[in-house]
């Protein structure tokens, strides 16, 4: 089967992005550095972690590659996905909490989705990766990429309260669910 030339061309722009994360990753570490205040800052400094010491502290590969290296686990794939128990979702790397369940909904686009976080658990940075703008989010304690925002939550079709506009998109393998008592 022939590729169209639109095929092609996302193919190209993904085989670029795909080159470019190195870079971008290192941009976005240093930029989000630079972004956070000393009081910002957490007491356990999870950032100058290497991957040997995430591994002894519980992580697997997959899972240090997502929050540590900001790849992403494939579409449909996390348990998380269509889980909708009552609890709190956290960071995988440092526990800091993320999301009530109350706030998840199935926004059809293959990872557990979000329309409000906890208590500004998380910090954004500007992300062009793919070549497109999108806005990635990571956690504000140890600096975890966890996935990304997007403004179209209204376009899901799905039962959200009135004026939800924001989906948070986020990488299961970054976050450890913990059961309401």
């Amino acid at each position: 089967m022939a590729l169209s030339s639109i095929s092609r061309s996302v193919l190209r722009n993904h085989m670029r992005a795909t080159q470019m994360t190195l870079c971008n990753d290192l941009y976005k570490k240093s930029l989000v550095r630079l972004l956070m205040s000393e009081s910002d800052k957490p007491s356990t400094d999870y950032k100058t972690y290497t991957d040997a010491e995430w591994k002894k502290a519980g992580l697997t590969d997959e899972q240090i590659q997502v929050t540590r290296h900001s790849a992403t686990e494939p579409p449909f794939s996390s348990p998380f996905e269509d889980k909708y128990a009552k609890g709190i979702y956290s960071c995988v790397c440092c526990g800091a909490e993320l999301f009530r369940s109350d706030y998840k909904f199935d926004s059809g686009c293959g990872w557990p989705s979000f329309y409000k976080e906890e208590n500004k658990s998380m910090i954004e940075v500007e992300d062009m990766s793919t070549g497109v703008m999108r806005i990635e989010v990571r956690c504000s304690n140890c600096d975890a990429h966890l996935g990304h925002r997007f403004e179209d939550a209204h376009f899901c079709n799905r039962k959200l309260p009135s004026g939800i506009t924001t989906r948070f998109c986020i990488n299961g393998l970054a976050l450890n669910f913990k059961p309401a008592k």
